[in-house]
C-alpha cells in the first residue's frame, strides 16, 4: 500500500474539517458580586477564552479554573456555565461553531480543559476580535472569512494543548533550594512590580548569575522571569483601566513602565487596541449590562 492510500485511510485531523460560525460574543462578569449563571448547553461547539481576570467553568461535573489567556473547548450538548469571583473584572469571549458534514465528530479530551495560550495569547485575542467583528460585516466573503478564522483559532487551540501536554512538570528537575529561590523571586515580582526591577539584581540577591537564574525560573514557572514580571504588570494595567480612576500616566508609573507612551506601545502590541480603546470598550459593555 503506497503513502497516498495510507493517508486516505487516516482519520482527518480535527481542525481540517469545514467549520461554520454559529455564535461570537464578549462579556464582562463579576464586577460587583459573585455571578452565578444557569447551566446550559448548545447545539453547536463552543470555545471559551479568558481575555482578562479569571473564571471558573462548571463543566462535565467539574470546576475548572481558567485565568487570563486560557482557552477551553465545550462540545455541543454538554451542560456548562461560568462563574466569576466577587469584585473581579473578568472579560470573556466565546465562539460557537459546528462542523459541516461531521456533526458527530468526537472532541479530543486534551482540549476539554484549561489550555494556556502562552506566547500565542496575542494571536488568539486577535482571532477572537476579528471573528466578532467580521461576522457583523456584510461584505464580499465575510462568511467564508469568519469560518477560516475559526479554523485558525482551533488550530492554535490544539497547538497550545499539545505543547502543554508535552511539557514536563516544571519542578521535577529542581531541588528544594532551587524551588525556594524561584518561588521567592515570583513573590518578589508580585510585590514589587511597580519598581524598576532588574533580573540580574534579583538573581544576584539569590547568589546566582542571571542566565542560570532564568533557566531555573523557566523550568518551574514555564516562562522567563521577564515575561512573568511583564504579565503581572499588564494584569494590573488592565485592572486600573477597568476601574477608570487613574490617568494613563499614573497607571504607567504605578505599573513600572518608563512612561505612558511605552505602556501604550506594549499594550497595543499585546491586545490589538490602545488603552483608551480598551477602557472605552469596558465602559460600553458595563452600560449595556
Amino acid at each position: 500500500m503506497n503513502k497516498i492510500q495510507l493517508r486516505s485511510r487516516r482519520q482527518k485531523p480535527f481542525w481540517e474539517h469545514t467549520m461554520t460560525w454559529k455564535l461570537s460574543a464578549n462579556s464582562i462578569r463579576g464586577r460587583l458580586k459573585e455571578k452565578h449563571f444557569q447551566l446550559h448547553s448548545h447545539s453547536f461547539h463552543e470555545i471559551g477564552f479568558v481575555k482578562r481576570g479569571d473564571c471558573d467553568w462548571l463543566f462535565l461535573e467539574k470546576r475548572i479554573r481558567l485565568t487570563r489567556g486560557d482557552l477551553i473547548f465545550i462540545p455541543k450538548g454538554v451542560l456548562h456555565t461560568e462563574q466569576a469571583a466577587e469584585a473581579s473584572s473578568t472579560e470573556l469571549a466565546w465562539v460557537g461553531f459546528w462542523f459541516a458534514g461531521a456533526e458527530n465528530l468526537e472532541v479530543p479530551k486534551r482540549v476539554q480543559k484549561s489550555v494556556a495560550t502562552g506566547d500565542h495569547y496575542g494571536d488568539v485575542l486577535s482571532l477572537m476580535e476579528q471573528i466578532n467583528r467580521e461576522h457583523h460585516l456584510d461584505q464580499l466573503g465575510s462568511e467564508r472569512r469568519v469560518d477560516l478564522l475559526i479554523q485558525s483559532l482551533v488550530i492554535l487551540l490544539f497547538r497550545c494543548a499539545s505543547r502543554n501536554v508535552e511539557q514536563p512538570a516544571p519542578h521535577k528537575s529542581l531541588n528544594a533550594r532551587q524551588i525556594q529561590v524561584v518561588r521567592s523571586a515570583a513573590n518578589y515580582f508580585r510585590e514589587n512590580f511597580s519598581n524598576p526591577l532588574s533580573i540580574s539584581q534579583v538573581a544576584g540577591y539569590h547568589s546566582m548569575c542571571a542566565p542560570y537564574f532564568s533557566t531555573l525560573f523557566r523550568k518551574y514557572h514555564g516562562i522567563s522571569p521577564q515575561v512573568y514580571l511583564h504579565r503581572i504588570r499588564m494584569e494590573h494595567v488592565e485592572r486600573y483601566l477597568a476601574e477608570g480612576q487613574l490617568t494613563l500616566k499614573e497607571i504607567a508609573e504605578y505599573c513600572g513602565f518608563v512612561d505612558a507612551a511605552h505602556l501604550c506601545k506594549r499594550f497595543k502590541q499585546e491586545n490589538g487596541k490602545t488603552p483608551k480603546q480598551f477602557r472605552e470598550g469596558i465602559l460600553s459593555q458595563l452600560k449595556n449590562k
